[in-house]
């Protein structure tokens, strides 16, 4: 998920439990919960159309190459096969 939002989530997390009573504070947090695990099914629902229609270019590229996400370029893959049936 990356770096930031444990991050986020442990001071978000240290602040409510400074400011709220701590009889209230399982409450709070279920709600908190409660209201995070719809949210992210709509952020989800959302990013799945956006990704097939704008980023699916992406994996358009040619049967003969591959992105070297080492060095990041395109490699022909097929180069040492075809070099091996010519000789």
């Amino acid at each position: 998920m990356g770096l930031f939002p444990p991050i986020i989530n442990g001071s978000l997390g240290a602040t409510l439990q400074t400011v709220i009573a701590p009889e209230m504070q399982g409450h709070i947090f279920a709600f908190i919960t409660r209201a995070a695990v719809p949210a992210t099914s709509i952020a989800l629902s959302i990013a799945g159309p956006f990704a097939d229609r704008y980023l699916e270019s992406l994996s358009n590229l040619p049967s003969n190459l591959s992105l070297d996400r080492r060095q990041f370029q395109c490699t022909d893959i097929h180069s040492d096969s075809n070099q091996n049936q010519t000789s």
